[in-house]
């Protein structure tokens, strides 16, 4: 990497189990699982074993509205219940948003996490949402990025559980303003034909 432009510094993909999509996973807990490199079995079968031997993983976080009971602040409730409110009827339904940031290469992991905590908090925790995160990284090998892991529907047991949000990243104009905070934010620049097709590929 000679400089800071990038083919696409930000991309979101919708979980969905039953897709024409290149969705990475068609769960929303086996994406978990994928980002942690703790890989277990969903609905669908066992997850590679592989995730865990990669030995990118460099840190993770949860990042979440202030008023979060304490049950969805850690662990995978949330997304086996997203899982549970598509399976098996809405299967062409996102359980989840799966968004990828590249990540500055010169900075240190320490500077990732403020870049990702300050991008989360401003455009998914103060909206609602609740993301987990995850920095991947090994040198020489794999570049710099981060994965986060966004709910799609209400993770709240006590209100409206499941229910579609149609303000969170359920359209193109909810995507493309959160991939121009991105690139805002990290200070990275995209190559300008791909902005705004993050969710369309």
């Amino acid at each position: 990497m000679t400089n800071n432009t990038y083919f696409r510094p930000f991309n979101c993909r919708p979980v969905v189990a039953d897709s024409t999509l290149r969705a990475t996973h068609r769960t929303a807990y086996a994406s978990y699982c994928y980002i942690r490199r703790e890989p277990d079995a969903d609905a669908y079968g066992p997850m590679p074993e592989e995730w865990a031997t990669r030995g990118d993983l460099v840190a993770t976080g949860r990042i979440h509205p202030a008023q979060t009971p304490a049950w969805a602040r850690s662990g995978p409730k949330i997304w086996k219940d997203a899982d549970a409110s598509v399976y098996p009827h809405r299967l062409t339904e996102a359980a989840a948003s799966h968004i990828v940031l590249t990540l500055p290469p010169i900075m240190e992991a320490g500077d990732w996490v403020d870049l990702i905590e300050t991008f989360g908090t401003e455009h998914i925790a103060d909206h609602g949402m609740i993301a987990d995160w995850a920095i991947h990284y090994k040198p020489k090998q794999i570049a710099p990025h981060a994965h986060l892991l966004v709910t799609a529907r209400s993770w709240r047991a006590d209100r409206n559980p499941g229910r579609k949000h149609p303000r969170w990243f359920a359209s193109k104009e909810a995507i493309r303003k959160a991939e121009l905070a991105w690139i805002d934010i990290s200070g990275l620049r995209p190559n300008l034909s791909f902005i705004g097709t993050s969710s369309s590929e």
